[in-house]
């Protein structure tokens, strides 16, 4: 087809739009974007990327590769995964990489990289494209709350909070055993102590007392203790006023914290911080500072990146002027909301400034700024990325949260089980962490745990009331692992650890907690299964190894009987002819060992190599590695075999169960009678049945039946059987999905039949 000049104007115009376009985007998206060549070669790379790298010019990075720019362990798995793109095609989509670059082995980055095929004019690949974009600071998060997790666990495990309770008068009436770690003070000279004893300042107390009398509980108080050798020590106290059934005050219930180390690096932060070190201890993009005249009067390096903006083309400037198309009744209804002493997390918003092209959708925190006298004198605003990270920092914030209360402080819930001599129970007490065990509150099984039996997996329902039970008549620490079946989440594993306690009615309480460990079972399994397939890989290794040593044991036994025949003959007729069957064993070793080799390459494919194949072909080989013991002994074959027979099976596999069994029969052949061998091959509905069977020895079954098919056993005083042969024989069936089994008698003969499953 010909084109106008107007139809050729117009192309070029449309491939130009199209380029600058791509040029745009390879300007001024944040992420890196790289084109490599079919060698994994950078041909072209946009400027985010080349800042990544420490280039001054993109161009730079041509004919380069990622060896020249990260450690060797990334820069191989890059190549790799680039390798397998072009040779399948295959894009790889959202890959999380772990990135070290040269000179700089401390510093570890994180992206999200995806990668695709590159493709010219006529759908051939010529090379791969991607993006990868920095997930770093997403990891950090990630990673703190595993680890805040982690610490949750650590610390059910090594509680050293103090449980404590007074009566009306202040005195002393039960105190966790805790304490004694805490203070110093033995338990048993503390109950019975008026509690005004242990505090450093008694204004504390007063204080104390009159916020529990104005608000019936008090929620991270802190009071000034002493130890018992007049230390002291910064506590926070979560308490409760005791009330009996007419609702008057009868004391007081409380949990301890020693907040000693906190408090200390509370006041020095407050010492050694600055202006800056409220700006910088943020974990944002971008920062600036508006003062009370709302004029910006700081601007971070962050900010210029995002904006294009230069810190001296804002400073002393108000926001109007910087972003006239924002709208600023919002905008300065944060700004106002800031100046009063809120923090305000902005909607997402787009920003755009025209002297710098820079544009994008980002949201917006204000703070108040307060100065020495805490009197606010400005906002503080981050400009944050919104992605994932922020998901997780408020995972982060909650967790955090939680290890501020003793009933928190564990990996799942903390709780009292009662069971009672009549079979009912109860949860007397349970912390809030209940619910994610059986998405249940503490209020739905305080007398009644029926609902939360309900969610036990039905499974193992009876396991846990048996061990509940034994628990209940022997007072032994009940632990249990077990699933529950829960609405929301399905089925979870948890576990539980608890310790008995005898009530005076004859009931018991379980003092113990539950945890989920879903994940902790999940790489349980994951740990037995590739344990499973090493033990695998090693028995197809032991079986290959039991095939060769026995298969070509029979093929070297050939060629050495006719060697010996050829020397001994005089006849050059005979010789001739002995040197024709040697040629004929050579031919059939190498075509065996040819056929080894397939069979290694098929189990390292992990497949069963199952093959269309002539049935005749595989029994003529057979009787042709067996020349010799075939004419020595004078063997005679009865065949019932379909003509042009063809079976889909694995070829080495028909070859050595022939082999085997054939061999077997001449082996064992009676010395009194000509040996008979007979070969029949019939279908049923399960596979071909092949059926080998002969006159010879026979084998008593009632006696030797059960070790037949062992491996190094034999029955008839043969100086040349390993006892292998059977062995190796049942395996190959069975791998296969068949079966073998055998009938014989002795002095009569054997017949062994074997199902060959096919598919």
């Amino acid at each position: 087809m010909k084109f106008s000049e107007k139809d050729n104007s117009r192309i070029a115009a449309v491939l130009k739009s199209d380029t600058q376009l791509l040029d745009l985007l390879m300007d001024h998206l944040p992420h890196s974007i790289f084109f490599k060549d079919i060698n994994s070669q950078f041909t072209r790379i946009n400027r985010a990327c080349a800042v990544k790298f420490g280039l001054k010019n993109a161009d730079d990075v041509v004919g380069r590769t990622d060896f020249d720019f990260f450690d060797d362990i990334h820069a191989q798995a890059t190549l790799d995964d680039e390798q397998r793109i072009i040779e399948t095609g295959t894009p790889i989509l959202g890959k999380v990489e772990k990135e070290t670059f040269h000179g700089n082995e401390q510093e570890v980055r994180w992206s999200s990289t995806t990668k695709m095929p590159l493709f010219d004019k006529n759908k051939n690949v010529i090379g791969t494209f991607g993006i990868s974009r920095d997930i770093t600071e997403q990891k950090i998060a990630e990673l703190a709350l595993r680890e805040s997790e982690e610490k949750y666990r650590n610390i059910f495990e090594n509680i050293q909070d103090v449980i404590y309770r007074t009566d009306n008068d202040g005195i002393v009436t039960e105190i966790s055993p805790s304490i004694e770690r805490y203070s110093g003070y033995e338990r048993k000279n503390i109950i019975g102590s008026p509690v005004e004893n242990f505090y450093y300042y008694q204004e504390d107390r007063e204080k104390l007392i009159e916020n529990l009398k104005l608000y019936g509980q008090v929620s991270d108080f802190e009071v000034r203790l002493k130890t018992a050798d007049e230390r002291l020590v910064y506590t926070s106290i979560n308490a409760n006023l005791l009330r009996d059934s007419d609702g008057n005050v009868e004391g007081v219930e409380g949990i301890m914290r020693d907040i000693t180390d906190r408090k200390l690096a509370e006041l020095e932060l407050k010492e050694t911080y600055n202006f800056f070190g409220q700006i910088l201890s943020t974990t944002s993009e971008g920062i600036y500072v508006l003062d009370s005249g709302l004029k910006y009067s700081y601007w971070n390096r962050q900010m210029e990146k995002l904006t294009g903006l230069k810190k001296e083309d804002v400073i002393g400037k108000k926001p109007r002027e910087i972003f006239p198309h924002m709208g600023n009744n919002e905008l300065f209804a944060n700004y106002d909301q800031a100046l009063k002493g809120k923090r305000v997390v902005s909607d997402d918003y787009f920003f755009e400034i025209s002297r710098t092209g820079k544009r994008g959708w980002v949201q917006a925190q204000y703070a108040p700024m307060l100065d020495e006298d805490k009197k606010i004198n400005g906002v503080l605003v981050t400009v944050i990325d919104i992605s994932k990270r922020k998901l997780a920092e408020e995972k982060l914030r909650k967790s955090d949260d939680t290890l501020n209360k003793l009933s928190e402080q564990v990996p799942g819930t903390i709780y009292q089980f009662q069971q009672f001599p009549d079979g009912s129970s109860c949860f007397p007490y349970s912390s809030n962490g209940i619910f994610d065990i059986y998405e249940l509150s503490p209020e739905d099984i305080r007398t009644d745990a029926t609902a939360a039996i309900d969610r036990i997996y039905h499974e193992d329902v009876d396991t846990i009331k048996d061990s509940i039970n034994r628990s209940y008549r022997t007072l032994q620490n009940w632990e249990l692992d077990f699933r529950v079946d829960l609405p929301s989440k399905g089925i979870r594993w948890i576990r539980g650890r608890a310790h008995p306690e005898k009530q005076p009615d004859n009931s018991v309480i379980w003092h113990g907690y539950l945890s989920d460990i879903t994940d902790r079972k999940q790489k349980e399994n994951e740990l037995n299964e590739t344990l499973h397939i090493v033990s695998e890989q090693n028995s197809r290794l032991l079986n290959f190894a039991h095939i060769v040593s026995h298969n070509l044991r029979n093929h070297a036994g050939s060629i050495s009987a006719l060697l010996s025949l050829h020397e001994v003959e005089e006849s050059e007729q005979e010789k001739e002819e002995l040197l024709g069957y040697l040629n004929t064993a050579s031919d059939r070793l190498n075509e065996t060992i040819k056929d080894l080799n397939k069979l290694i390459d098929s189990q390292v494919r992990g497949g069963k190599d199952l093959k269309q194949i002539e049935f005749f072909h595989y029994l003529n080989n057979v009787k042709e590695i067996l020349t010799t013991e075939i004419k020595l002994n004078n063997v005679q074959f009865e065949e019932s075999i379909p003509d042009g027979l063809r079976i889909e099976y694995n070829p080495v596999y028909l070859e050595s169960i022939l082999l085997n069994l054939i061999s077997n029969a001449i082996k064992y052949h009676h010395p009194e009678r000509k040996p008979v061998i007979k070969i029949e091959v019939t279908d049923n509905d399960d596979g071909v049945v092949l059926t080998v069977s002969d006159n010879g020895l026979g084998i008593d079954l009632s006696k030797y039946g059960e070790k037949l098919f062992g491996m190094y056993n034999t029955f008839h005083k043969n100086k040349n059987a390993k006892g292998i042969g059977l062995y190796i024989t049942k395996n190959q069936v069975e791998s296969l999905g068949g079966k073998i089994d055998v009938e014989s008698e002795p002095d009569k003969g054997t017949a062994f039949h074997v199902t060959l499953k096919t598919p």
